[in-house]
């Protein structure tokens, strides 16, 4: 592999899926079934308890309550690069995990200690990040240890979460991988595997340098309701991979990947995520095509009877959000926003990954 870009430098992070969720409360009147264990200290604690190889982590129980010495003695230990994040103390309200990645000076993980509003409910844990990450993940394990992996090559994490990447999802059971992505070699998801093909739960790894030593780690476990219909989606998927499907065959205007399963008919409305002047033309009952869809673009949620993205994986924001409010979501179609135009009649049936001419 190529030496990646450190595109997720000094990049400051609030947790979008506790943003979907607050956004989805207001216009759907309901909450997203997420974040039950923030903690990031119980987190890596898991972790440990699973032996999954994780970094190295130090927690402070209250950030005004950190000195400066003590928290460059801290990251002495810790090494360089690290991270930092914000958590919201238990029993807190209306406040969001924070984070800041991939740091290189104490004096930069300190300013943004610094500059959290009402520090007084935060703890702080500062851990270490791997240098020069080859690729970051998300996974997604059912119960009947049925799994879905997407990956992105270099430092992305963030564009792994939200969606704005193209993904060939990695899918596997209890017994074998089923189907490889074409993102990374095989021998790092024959090491993915060996490591969580037992665990339940929703994972964040990366492979990267820590100590030296390159290898995988992970830095992130929730183990969330919102991941329960993950059989649904595997075994979607699964079928959809057998299948092949044709790209131009019974007025078949496009392939994806099947994010949320159901079948509508409706207009297209092609609305781009920063295209904002434009969010009003959808209408209800129209279908939702983008680029990728954002927190901002809930509202639109709330009138679409399908979202068709070219860029995104099942295990992305969007996609859960969609799954939650039982949207049919088509992901990583690559080209549907050049396609499709406006007042289309298509059918999106995301059962089998397609969207046809009507």
């Amino acid at each position: 592999m190529k030496r990646p870009a450190k595109d997720s430098k000094g990049l400051q992070k609030i947790t979008s899926l506790q943003a979907w969720s607050e956004l989805t409360e207001k216009y759907f009147g309901r909450k997203l079934r997420i974040e039950e264990r923030k903690d990031r200290e119980h987190i890596y604690r898991f972790l440990r308890e699973m032996e999954l190889p994780s970094e190295k982590f130090i927690a402070f129980p209250s950030g005004d309550k950190l000195q400066k010495d003590e928290f460059l003695k801290a990251i002495g230990n810790l090494g360089f690069p690290y991270w930092v994040s914000a958590t919201p103390k238990l029993g807190t309200t209306n406040l969001n995990r924070l984070s800041k990645l991939r740091l290189e000076s104490t004096q930069e993980g300190w300013k943004f200690i610094q500059s959290v509003p009402r520090l007084k409910d935060y703890k702080i844990i500062a851990m270490q990040y791997a240098d020069n990450p080859e690729f970051k993940g998300s996974v997604i394990v059912s119960k009947n240890l049925n799994g879905v992996a997407d990956f992105v090559i270099g430092d992305k994490h963030v564009q792994l979460t939200s969606g704005l990447t193209i993904t060939d999802p990695m899918l596997f059971d209890s017994q074998q991988i089923i189907h490889y992505s074409n993102i990374i070699g095989n021998e790092y998801q024959d090491l993915l595997y060996s490591y969580i093909s037992t665990h339940p739960g929703h994972f964040e790894f990366q492979y990267g340098t820590i100590d030296k030593r390159k290898g995988l780690s992970f830095f992130d476990y929730n183990d969330e309701l919102a991941y329960e219909d993950i059989d649904k989606i595997f075994q979607d998927l699964v079928t959809y991979h057998d299948l092949n499907l044709p790209q131009n065959n019974n007025n078949c205007l496009l392939t994806g990947i099947p994010a949320s399963l159901g079948k509508v008919q409706g207009k297209c409305k092609i609305v781009m995520s920063t295209d904002i002047e434009n969010y009003s033309k959808v209408r209800n009952g129209d279908i939702l095509v983008s680029e990728a869809t954002t927190p901002e673009m809930t509202p639109l949620m709330k009138r679409v009877s399908a979202i068709v993205t070219d860029l995104g994986g099942v295990t992305s924001h969007a996609a859960i959000v969609c799954r939650e409010l039982n949207i049919p979501c088509i992901v990583g179609t690559k080209k549907g926003t050049s396609v499709l135009t406006d007042n289309m009649e298509v059918e999106v049936d995301a059962y089998k990954g397609t969207v046809k001419a009507t």
